[in-house]
């Protein structure tokens, strides 16, 4: 169902199930076949957005490029896969709900951000802020390194918030599922997730 409301083209990120056997794999065999899963869902989102990309390029630091203005992002961990195709920079993260050290938290945002979300679950806020900022990171072309510049500054609700990254204010819609969490960046237009959760 779409979490945002107007005459924009939907969006479709796509989520799909790891099969089991796969999930076993380690090493090179593991990272090759995750990247090709969710090369698999970034297809679906090209053809349910219209969206079409062929040739999936990258630039001198890893960072995707837009192949006609059509804009691309991918993510996975060892359950799930991601993949989503936009008009306009993108970024996709998906990530396994867990504990956190409090370090971590502290690295991932400072006192004033976790107010903001002071009635949330602290381990559930600090994936919610992870996700939405790796994926702000992600259309943005840099890596952990600008997750200094990065910065909540409103929660609209479960599904929603709002970040800056030097001064570019970001939307992010996310989604709970299966003890995972995931986001994409939006430009305020309905976001339809896909999840495709039986094996294939």
């Amino acid at each position: 169902m779409p979490i945002f409301s107007n005459k924009l083209a939907p969006l479709y990120p796509v989520i799909m199930e790891v099969p089991k056997d796969l999930q076993q794999l380690t090493g090179r065999a593991k990272v090759t076949t995750l990247s090709r899963l969710a090369r698999e869902a970034l297809s679906i989102s090209c053809q349910k957005g219209e969206w079409p990309i062929t040739d999936l390029k990258k630039d001198e630091k890893g960072a995707p490029l837009s192949e006609r203005g059509h804009y691309w992002s991918l993510s996975h961990k060892s359950q799930f896969v991601a993949g989503v195709a936009a008009p306009y920079p993108i970024g996709v993260d998906i990530e396994k709900l867990r504990s956190c050290s409090k370090t971590l938290k502290r690295r991932i945002a400072n006192q004033e951000e976790w107010q903001l979300g002071s009635e949330i679950e602290p381990d559930l806020l600090f994936f919610r802020f992870w996700t939405a900022k790796e994926a702000v990171l992600k259309a943005v072309g840099v890596g952990m390194s600008g997750l200094f510049h990065c910065r909540i500054t409103k929660i609209y609700d479960e599904h929603r918030l709002c970040l800056t990254y030097k001064n570019t204010t970001f939307r992010v819609a996310q989604i709970q599922f299966r003890g995972h969490l995931a986001a994409v960046i939006t430009d305020n237009r309905p976001i339809c997730w896909t999840h495709l959760l039986k094996s294939i």
